[in-house]
């Protein structure tokens, strides 16, 4: 069997979550054990974890790597990142209960290896997603003083890949300040923490407004051009100018 060693070479960056696995696994294993059994622990489990705990968590480790969690950039984390964390978590999970029922005679509640999942996902999920808000609010922070405000018109897939490119490159000089949508299932809701205001037809009255915007954009390949031509209108009768963009 042959190794290819340049594939098993990680960056800093890449073994800070490694190290910081291992202890987020080892604590969320002693504390589902500490939440349904109580403790202190009895000999049998202690003896559990001395003989079990080190190969649940590389086990574990090795689900992570099998997920590409250790490739990932989290500071664009999405929900299929998050997906994959949760499986990732639960494919360990089932690791861990097989080996203590082969490996181990002491008898352990289920509820254990549940709650240790649902620790899993929290701790091992919420360190990332926090690498990406604190990437956020340095987006933010780091904008550069003449950035321009922009409102979007659609808040589908061509309005979130935008923001998300604004957010991403702060040298382009936006600031999301929010979308407009037809679609009243997103209003209110947020897209890479950009608020949905409602719908286009608000847009006079936000013109209107002193918290007007810079520019408008129309992020919505598949609108009519009436609808277009309306937004434009609006636009260049409030003096704010528009832009349309095409995937």
């Amino acid at each position: 069997m042959v190794i290819n060693i340049e594939k098993l070479k990680i960056n800093k960056k890449e073994l800070v979550y490694f190290i910081g696995d291992i202890f987020l696994l080892s604590f969320s294993l002693i504390a589902s054990f500490i939440l349904r059994i109580g403790f202190p622990f009895t000999s049998e489990y202690i003896e559990f974890l001395k003989f079990l705990g080190a190969p649940i968590i590389l086990f574990k480790i090795i689900s992570f790597y099998s997920f590409g969690l250790y490739k990932r950039m989290w500071r664009y984390a999405s929900l299929r990142d998050l997906k994959a964390i949760i499986e990732a978590s639960a494919v360990g999970s089932v690791g861990a209960i097989l080996m203590s029922y082969i490996l181990q005679t002491t008898a352990l509640p289920r509820t254990v290896f549940i709650i240790d999942w649902l620790l899993t996902v929290i701790l091992v999920g919420g360190v990332r997603f926090l690498n990406r808000s604190i990437n956020e609010l340095k987006l933010f922070a780091k904008m550069p003083a003449e950035s321009k405000k922009v409102l979007i018109i659609g808040a589908g897939d061509a309005g979130e890949m935008l923001v998300k490119e604004m957010l991403k490159n702060k040298s382009l000089g936006y600031i999301p300040i929010g979308f407009l949508d037809d679609d009243l299932s997103k209003s209110k809701m947020r897209i890479n923490e950009v608020r949905v205001i409602g719908p286009t037809k608000k847009l006079k009255k936000i013109l209107d407004s002193k918290e007007k915007p810079d520019e408008v954009i129309v992020a919505i390949p598949s609108a009519l051009r009436e609808i277009k031509k309306k937004i434009i209108f609006e636009c260049e009768a409030a003096k704010v100018k528009c832009k349309t963009v095409s995937l």
